[in-house]
């Protein structure tokens, strides 16, 4: 990747667009299997660090997290909720409502470390595909 940098930044540049780059030393690891963290609290300290939601197939979810657990949960054969999601062509719904909808923790964030003080982590590398690489312990 590195010695691509100047190449994308450049097929950016050209396009109109700015490329910012950012090396990634570590891996977060924001599940916690428990599903012990402290719902409010965890998700206000959570929105304080990061907002970041994500549209998947008609669906708006809060975070990244909810959307994409299922993967985890049928790989791994865990059954850590999904919820804290709302399907925008099967409400009668308003901006108002989808603003107050994604800004209340759901049961997910029960599963998450996102709100903790610390975020548990290690070093960035290939995937061995193995529980321990993504689960807080």
């Amino acid at each position: 990747m590195e010695n691509k940098r100047e190449e994308l930044a450049s097929l950016a540049a050209k396009k109109g667009v700015e490329a910012r780059f950012h090396e990634k030393t570590s891996f977060t690891k924001f599940i916690n299997l428990k599903g012990d963290s402290k719902l409010k609290e965890g998700f206000q300290h959570c929105r304080e660090r990061m907002v970041c939601p994500m549209l998947k197939q008609g669906t708006i979810y809060y975070c990244f997290l909810p959307a994409v657990i299922n993967a985890f949960d049928k790989h791994f054969g865990e059954a850590v909720p999904s919820s804290g999601f709302v399907r925008i062509h099967e409400m009668d719904i308003t901006g108002l409502k989808l603003s107050k909808m994604l800004s209340a923790p759901s049961q997910t964030c029960k599963y998450c470390t996102g709100g903790w003080a610390k975020l548990p982590s290690s070093p960035w590398r290939l995937s061995k595909r193995k529980i321990t690489e993504w689960i807080a312990v």
